[in-house]
Order: structure tokens, then sequence, then C-alpha cells
């Protein structure tokens, strides 16, 4: 630089300093003051222009990304990207999350409940803010992916809340996990298994033993008898309720696999027994309604005391079924039980020496046989008498039907036997009497006096009692 200059120069500062002291003399020296330093921001977002440039942004548009957040506010404020309208991709955009629903713009899933905001917030109406919008002990994810409702406590209306079910192993989309006819709530109230639909392994649904058979879903065999009630109801027809179902004495399961018989029939081999008896009481065959073939059931043979184990009981030679009397030897007891005279018979004391002629018939192949003929007397010189004899003859037991002829006669040394006339009717003078064995007894009158006097016959009152004994 010249002289010249720097002179110039130093007149040029030197005035400056003079002009400053003349129109600035009373100016008391201040503190220094801070510059600011004004950015240009055109679109008012809160990010100058330079910032605009760094985040890529429109500077002309406050909200670039159009996500109801200014950009100045995604960036200062939230940490949201300005140019993402939905910076966590959850669904939501940025203002939704940070003006409506309050999420956290920058995290998908502000619940960590497994959903995204947006899924929340406009496809399952779930609270974006709350893992478990329904309180039911189950995130909301979580109910979406079993398919259960994840704002109603309990989807399936069983009764149990669905965070339960799915705690005890049971469908919160179905009110009958099992599908045994009972909802899983009345299967917890009554103790069974939700998830098994035979708790009892009976055979029978659960719902089938509570509502339709009234049996114990949580006991196999709720008669106690031996027998699965599902056995009963659906093999055997037995009352599952009832040990006994046909009321013989015998459990269903003895009927069934000891003794063969029917449970449902008290007396199985109709023999007029029960099963019981044939078997406890007995000791005759249940199945066989003659254990010993002798013609008898054994009912039959019990009724009439005989031996339903012996073909013979009285041992007679005739089986118990042939034998009219089966427990004992039958025979006819023939009684004189009042005898008169109405003539006399001997001429020389007056009374004659009754005696009786009996003559016995059997009836079989459709015709009379005779089989017997004997003698009846007791003393002599009667003219009238109580109980003047009897007579007792062996019936074979296999004959019902017989038939005795009575004759009476006067015992006389001297001129011959005579004889009497009991029969009332003139063309009989001897009794005539068929008889039944099974009758027991039978009374006859026989008056030889009500047909006339016949010079041949000496007439005679009798009353005879015929008694099988």
């Amino acid at each position: 630089m010249s002289k010249k200059a720097v002179l110039i120069l130093v007149l040029s500062l030197a005035t400056i300093a003079v002009l400053y002291l003349i129109i600035v003399p009373y100016v008391i020296p201040q503190a220094p003051q801070p510059i600011t330093v004004v950015r240009a921001d055109p679109d008012n977002d809160g990010l100058s222009n330079d910032e605009e440039i760094k985040y890529n942004t429109d500077p002309q548009d406050p909200d670039t990304d159009n996500d109801g957040l200014k950009d100045g506010e995604e960036v200062h404020k939230y940490g949201t990207s300005p140019v993402d309208y939905d910076t966590d991709t959850d669904g939501l955009s940025d203002g939704e999350e940070v003006l409506t629903y309050n999420t956290d713009p920058k995290n998908f899933d502000s619940d960590g409940d497994g959903l995204k905001d947006g899924e929340e917030a406009k496809t399952y109406k779930t609270d974006p803010l709350k893992a478990d919008s329904d309180e039911d002990g189950l995130k909301d994810g979580k109910e979406i992916s079993i398919g259960s409702n994840p704002i109603s406590q309990d989807t399936d209306k069983d009764g149990i809340p669905d965070g339960k079910e799915v705690e005890l192993g049971i469908d919160p989309t179905l009110s009958d996990t099992d599908r045994d006819k009972l909802s899983d709530s009345e299967e917890l109230d009554l103790g069974t298994d939700p998830k098994e639909k035979d708790t009892d392994k009976d055979g029978l649904l659960d719902g089938d033993e509570v509502n339709k058979y009234k049996t114990n879903p949580v006991d196999i065999d709720t008669d106690n008898d031996g027998l699965k009630d599902g056995e009963e109801i659906m093999s055997y027809k037995t009352n599952p309720l009832k040990p006994d179902s046909d009321g013989d004495g015998l459990t269903d399961r003895e009927e069934i696999h000891e003794y063969n018989t029917n449970p449902l029939s008290a007396d199985t081999d109709g023999d007029k027994l029960s099963d019981y008896y044939e078997v406890r009481v007995y000791k005759t065959d249940p199945l066989d309604g003659d254990t010993d073939r002798d013609g008898l059931k054994d009912g039959e043979e019990i009724e009439v005391d005989a031996d339903p184990l012996n073909p013979d009981t009285d041992g007679d030679g005739y089986k118990d079924g042939e034998d009219l009397f089966p427990t004992f030897d039958a025979h006819v007891k023939i009684s004189i039980d009042y005898w008169k005279e109405l003539e006399y018979a001997d001429p020389f004391n007056g009374h004659g020496d009754p005696y009786f002629i009996i003559t016995l018939y059997l009836w079989y192949d459709n015709e009379w046989h005779k089989a017997y003929e004997g003698k009846m007397t007791d003393g002599s010189d009667v003219s009238e008498a109580v109980d003047l004899c009897s007579y007792i003859i062996d019936i074979p037991d296999n004959i019902r039907y017989i038939y005795i002829t009575i004759e009476a006669w006067d015992g006389d040394p001297i001129g011959g036997d005579d004889p009497y006339d009991i029969n009332s009717n003139l063309k009989y003078t001897a009794l005539g009497i068929k008889y039944d064995m099974l009758a027991a007894s039978m009374k006859i009158i026989g008056d030889g006096g009500a047909d006339g006097n016949d010079p041949d016959y000496i007439d005679a009152y009798v009353e005879v009692s015929l008694t099988t004994i």
C-alpha cells in the first residue's frame, strides 16, 4: 500500500470517530445483545427450509405425509417420520394414533397383545391400549388366534370366561366342548370332565346319563349291580338304577354272567319258581322248568311238597308228573258211618250179622277195569250202629277215577247168607259209587226201603263215606 493510501485511510477513520462523538455524545454504553438468527419457514410447520431439505419434506406443505401431524411435530415432538403416513405400519396414521387413539405411533402394537393398533381399532374394535379388552384373561391377539371374541368375556355363552376355558383346556368357542349334550359349565358343576364325552367310561354320553337315563355320569355302575350303565341300557335293556331289574332276588350281573338267566324275567323258565328260589333255595335249574324231568314243573312240585330234584318223590314207582299224589302212596278209605236194618234179618233172634263185599274198578284206557274184591265185616247181631266198620284199599297213584260197588249181606250159618237191599232204586240192591281220588272225600246214602218192600231182600239204610288218604 502506498503512503498516500495509508494516509487516506487514517484520515477516514479519524473523521468517523469525530462524527460519532458529535452525534452520540450522551449514549451510555450497553451490554452486548444476543444475535437472533431468523431462518425461513414458509409453510409454518416447525421445520426450516434447511430442515425440510434434510428430512426430504415439502417446505410448502406443513404436513408432507398428510397424516394429521405437522412435519415439525413429527420430527421434534413425536419422533415419527414426516414423510410416512403410518410410521409404525400398524394401520393407523400417525395423526390417528396421537390425536384419536392415544397409541404410540412408533409401536405398531401399543398394548403388546399381539394385534396391530390398526387391527384393534378398525377391524376387531378392541382397545389398542388394553391387552385384554374384555378382561376375560386372554390377550386380544390370543383370542383372535383361537377364534374367540376379544370383546366378549364368554364367547360361547357357557358361563365360563374364555380365559378360564383355555386354562382348563376346553374350547371357549363351543359351549359343549366334548359334544356330550352338557354345557361346559354344567360339567364343571357336576364334576364331569368337559373334555371327555363319557367321563366314567360306561358307554353313555354324560348328557344322556344326566338328562335321559338319570344315571350318575361319574359312576360307571350307578346301581352297583356289577354291570356298566351303558351295558344295561344298550345291551341288556336292564334298569341301570335298579340292581335287580326283574325283582327276583338276583342282581342283573348274577343273572347274566353267573346263571345265564333272563334279568328281565323273574322266572326265566316259567316254572312258577323265581330264579332266586331256584338258585338259592331249591337248587333247581332256573333254565329248565322241570329239573328232574318227572313231568311236573319245579314250581308245581313245590306247591304239592314234592321234591323237584327227585322224579319219584314218594318212591312208589310213578314219576311225580303222572303221580296224582306224588308225596304219598294214595289209598281210599271206605267207611260205614251209619247202619240200620229196616226189617228183621233173622227170624230167630231178630237181627242180622251184616258184612259187605267191596268190588273196585279202575278207569284207564277209556274203560273200567276190575282191580279188587274184598270183604268188610264187623261183628254180628247188629240192628243199628254208628261207625260200623271201614276198609282201606291201595290205589295206584296214576289213577284218578275209581268205581266201587258195595253189597250188604247178612251172614247166616244155618240157611245161607241173605242179601240186603241198600239201594233206593228198585232195579238194584247194591250201591255203585264213582269217586274222584282228587275229591278228598265223599258221602253216600243208601236207603233200601225207599223202593218198597221186596220179600227177596232185607231192607236196610246205610251212610257210606269215601276218603282219599
